[in-house]
């Protein structure tokens, strides 16, 4: 759960310019945790290291 549901949310919270791939197998826990993460990041990402999602990916599912 630390790995793929959390991780990657603060990894592109500390550093901004990177990207990450989150790989599973199967395409709806690959949804599952790009979910979670996006929504993880869009929730704290602006207290915790002052950036935020940009509109056209903030869309939640």
């Amino acid at each position: 759960m630390t790995v793929t549901e959390s991780f990657p949310s603060f990894y592109l919270g500390e550093n901004p310019d990177k990207r990450v791939i989150a790989a599973a197998y199967s395409d709806g826990l690959a949804t599952k945790f790009g979910r979670l993460n996006r929504n993880k990041f869009n929730e704290f990402s602006h207290d915790l290291f002052n950036v935020q999602l940009s509109e056209s990916n903030a869309v939640l599912v």
